[in-house]
């Protein structure tokens, strides 16, 4: 079976790259999965004690049956027309990144009054002390930087690229990944119908192979910024041994981990389980019905990886497989593509908020979704959806609020 997981990546590879077509949400989910499938061309995973185990034929079929359903739901999606004209344009939207820098200063301000030592505590300690105004920092940073690069405000750029700098220093790599990921494809994406191969330079290669390695090496930047700061950083960034510690222990290797150990031990779900993923197609938190998201990895690693002293995070296909088996891949493989085709749809638009949102929501959905479940996925989009509206709102405030004033200058 790893043969075929193989040569299906490698058509789908030649595909994406030589295809007259945009480089878009579905390329991006393609390539992301072969970024958390890594672990499929080495053949094995590494245990919770740093034993190999070698991946089984199901788990090669799950693979390659997701890269078979990007293929062809890009194919099919690109013979669909999408009319612009669905997304209106809203009065007031030219404050939205005003609005984005007010509540970025609030969440800061927030964050920084509630805990104390975050530049010198241990990652678990800092966790501990920090309020959900980080995560919501996080947020409107990425926000504010993917709108200000859209609408070409320069010192936008500057600020919100400082504030997640230091979003990331204290320990949140997830934000600037995700910003710097959207704005790599909204560039790609503005380029039109045309191969992506013929797009890319050695500059722009070099540069994502930068992002990549940094991406990869996250933990140890702000765990050694943490420890000593910028020099630490910098000494510890290129040593052979952090290299391997971070590839062995790299989100694929984790990831994967849990879908063979799952597929092996024929994990299930009861029904009760299932009831409560119900919910989060509702667009409210679940938490208001008493339901916690990140339930999946509460099943799963007290079961499975009781001895682990550390949270294992998630993933989103052995989730499906511990509900249904194949037919739960399934289903899950079709929520995949549908959401994809949804965000590819408002990335359509001329609105450039619209893009903007389409962007960092899209982009977590393809790529973020391979490590998380199918609560914490839909409860990290409603913070980005209602940080979103709440940020127009406010800027159609400001808008009927500068116009009053204006109105009343002209009058006098």
């Amino acid at each position: 079976m790893q043969i075929i997981f193989i040569f299906t990546s490698i058509i789908g590879t030649l595909f994406f790259l030589l295809c007259k077509r945009r480089f878009d949400l579905f390329s991006l989910a393609y390539f992301s999965s072969l970024v958390y499938f890594l672990p499929a061309y080495f053949g094995f995973v590494y245990t919770i004690y740093g034993d190999k185990i070698s991946l089984s034929s199901s788990t090669y079929i799950i693979m390659t049956i997701l890269l078979s359903s990007l293929i062809i739901s890009a194919l099919l999606f690109d013979k669909v027309k999408v009319k612009k004209s669905i997304f209106k344009k809203i009065e007031g939207q030219h404050f939205f990144l005003t609005s984005l820098l007010l509540f970025s200063g609030l969440f800061i301000f927030l964050t920084l009054i509630g805990a104390e030592g975050l530049f010198k505590s241990e990652k678990k300690e800092i966790r501990d002390q920090l309020s959900y105004s980080f995560l919501l920092w996080g947020v409107t940073a990425s926000l504010g930087l993917i709108h200000s690069v859209i609408t070409k405000r320069k010192s936008y750029i500057i600020v919100f690229t400082l504030f997640l700098i230091v979003n990331l220093l204290i320990g949140n790599r997830t934000s600037i990944i995700l910003a710097v990921m959207s704005i790599i494809l909204f560039h790609f994406y503005r380029n039109g119908s045309k191969p992506i191969i013929q797009q890319v330079s050695v500059k722009k290669i070099f540069l994502i192979l930068c992002f990549i390695y940094i991406s990869f090496m996250g933990k140890i930047i702000y765990g050694s910024f943490n420890q000593g700061g910028i020099n630490s950083v910098v000494s510890n960034l290129f040593k052979w041994e952090n290299i391997e510690r971070s590839f062995s222990n790299s989100e694929p290797f984790g990831r994967q981990l849990i879908l063979e150990t799952i597929v092996q031990t024929n994990f299930n779900l009861d029904l009760n389980y299932v009831l409560i993923l119900l919910v989060n197609f509702i667009p409210i938190p679940i938490s208001i019905f008493g339901f916690n998201s990140g339930i999946f990895n509460e099943k799963f690693q007290t079961t499975l990886f009781p001895n682990a002293d550390y949270g294992m995070a998630y993933n989103f296909w052995a989730e499906g497989y511990a509900i249904k088996g194949f037919f739960g891949i399934v289903i899950f493989i079709l929520i995949y593509n549908i959401g994809i085709a949804l965000f590819n749809t408002m990335l359509q638009s001329d609105i450039s908020l619209i893009n903007t949102v389409a962007l960092l929501m899209g982009t977590y959905w393809t790529f973020y979704i391979h490590r998380n479940s199918m609560g914490t996925i839909f409860s990290f989009e409603k913070q980005i959806f209602f940080v979103a509206i709440g940020a127009l709102i406010l800027s159609v405030i400001l808008y009927i609020f500068n116009r009053g004033i204006t109105k009343r200058v002209v009058d006098d």
